[in-house]
């Protein structure tokens, strides 16, 4: 009979912010946090990009679409381009009540329909996974972020890499792998 191996490895981040650090996982849960968070963004998205709208992107948000149909993905949608870009790349902006993409440079152009809807299935699944295990994940994003923007990510006992790598293993782990 083979021995069970004893895994030493820290605890995944959520159960880990969740159990050794409850004040900080209740901030960053907490509604004031949300509002903050998405004033903070918004402005953000006001300041350094632009709106698309349907009405003249209609190939990009009936692609978006797609992919939120088929993701079961049930939310307003709005598309942003980056302003003064010149590398490409899209993002989610994390909203939980809404779907935002950011495009930097100028993927439309270079991307065939295929292309395109990959991309977008992409940064929805990323929605997808933050707002599933209640939240979880976001919130544990959330504080990794400002660990690693407040550089105390040694004072937690982590170190950058191991971050990552726990924030990592931890999705595999939910996703069944």
């Amino acid at each position: 009979m083979g021995e069970s191996k004893k895994d030493d490895s820290p605890p995944l981040p959520p159960y880990y912010f969740k159990i050794q650090k409850k004040g900080l996982w209740l901030w960053f849960g907490s509604d004031d946090y949300h509002q903050d968070y998405k004033d903070n963004l918004t402005l953000e998205l006001l300041k350094t990009t632009y709106r698309l709208k349907e009405q003249t992107h209609a190939r990009e948000y009936q692609l978006a679409k797609q992919a939120m149909e088929g993701l079961e993905i049930d939310l307003p949608l709005t598309l942003y381009q980056a302003q003064n870009q010149t590398e490409y790349n899209a993002a989610l902006i994390y909203f939980e009540d809404e779907i935002a993409v950011l495009i930097a440079g100028n993927l439309f152009e270079l991307l065939d329909d295929q292309e395109l809807l990959a991309v977008f299935a992409h940064e929805l699944a990323h929605h997808k996974l933050y707002f599933s295990q209640n939240n979880d994940f976001f919130r544990a994003s959330r504080i990794l972020e400002w660990v690693k923007n407040k550089k105390i990510i040694i004072k937690l006992g982590l170190k950058p890499p191991a971050v990552t790598a726990y924030l990592l293993k931890f999705m595999l782990i939910k996703a069944g792998f």
